[in-house]
């Protein structure tokens, strides 16, 4: 998706250097990843890396808190997973109430997946390299800064 930066409601400072933006569909998201059934299941996943290349993770579920925290909030969740086509290429990927979040890591570089606002109808992802994301730590895209 080719959106401009006056569309974006992040001011320009505080966005990386570099960066992608991809619309999704959460509901279909939420499909894939399995949000409507119990915690538990494998996933496969294709995501972009920071240049845009496509990839087919396999991931398998990642228990980030006591099962019976895990029950009371259903709509946290988390995996980690591996490039079906280079095993040096690895994920985290994280579901929660503010979106679809995914660190990724191969021998070239980090890389982050995070929503980003827009000021088009619709979902958005940013995709960036950890070595384009902005030194300031007051911005949401920051290495450094928790998912906001």
């Amino acid at each position: 998706v080719k959106l401009k930066p006056t569309q974006l409601m992040e001011k320009k400072k505080n966005l990386p250097s570099k960066y992608l933006i991809y619309s999704y569909k959460a509901a279909a998201l939420d499909s894939v990843l399995e949000m409507h059934k119990k915690p538990g299941g494998n996933i496969t996943l294709s995501l972009p890396d920071e240049t845009g290349a496509l990839h087919t993770f396999l991931c398998v579920p990642s228990q980030v808190m006591p099962a019976a925290l895990q029950a009371k909030y259903p709509g946290i969740r988390s995996w980690s997973g591996k490039a079906k086509d280079d095993p040096a290429c690895e994920v985290r990927v994280d579901r929660n109430d503010k979106g679809f979040l995914v660190m990724g890591k191969h021998p070239a570089d980090t890389w982050f997946i995070r929503p980003i606002k827009t000021r088009r109808k619709g979902a958005f992802l940013i995709v960036y390299a950890k070595k384009d994301a902005p030194a300031s730590g007051t911005s949401p895209y920051a290495p450094s800064e928790p998912v906001k």
